[in-house]
């Protein structure tokens, strides 16, 4: 039986919610490594706090808490699939065997692990950068903040205006790159 539109949706092509584009790297990183475990050894200097979905995190961490397995084949492979799961299911309990193919299917390549991890980096330290911007910022409205050395060395008076060329709010997406 076909569905009959609700009211309230026709005329109103379906729109999936917009999400930053880190949140698929994140996946496609994830993905990659679900794919091929041995990748971990590529990511040593990634930390879990670098993500921004906390079930991503919370799946990152399982995975680097958990031996690579040693021997091929896909039993191993499984095995180690339902431990990492299992563990990651202790932070971010609405994980689930679906999503973790989802993420496999979000990863087009998985050589380009390097690259994901690139993406999800970038994207953590702007992420720290503007947190840090409004704490400054915040700080100085309240008057916690005094004059820097910087300041008092030029001569300059410190005033409302220091930071007004941070910018503290979300970043803005970038416009879509158009072919020519």
């Amino acid at each position: 039986m076909p569905h009959a539109p609700e009211p309230s949706d026709e005329g109103l092509p379906y729109e999936p919610a917009e999400r930053e584009p880190v949140h698929y790297a994140e996946q496609a990183l994830l993905g990659a490594v679900l794919l091929k475990p041995e990748l971990l050894a590529q990511l040593a200097g990634l930390e879990s706090n670098a993500f921004f979905n906390p079930a991503h995190a919370a799946l990152f961490s399982a995975m680097g808490a958990e031996p690579v397995p040693e021997r091929p084949g896909a039993q191993a492979g499984l095995e180690w699939l339902r431990t990492v799961l299992e563990a990651a299911r202790k932070e971010a309990p609405a994980l689930t065997a679906a999503y973790l193919h989802l993420l496999i299917s979000a990863c087009p390549r998985t050589e380009h692990v390097e690259a994901y991890a690139a993406m999800v980096r970038g994207a953590h330290a702007r992420r720290s950068h503007a947190e840090v911007c409004c704490r400054l910022a915040h700080e100085r409205h309240r008057g916690d903040l005094r004059r820097s050395q910087w300041q008092e060395d030029q001569g300059q008076e410190g005033g409302e205006g220091d930071l007004r060329g941070c910018h503290v709010d979300r970043p803005r997406r970038s416009a879509p790159i158009r072919a020519k």
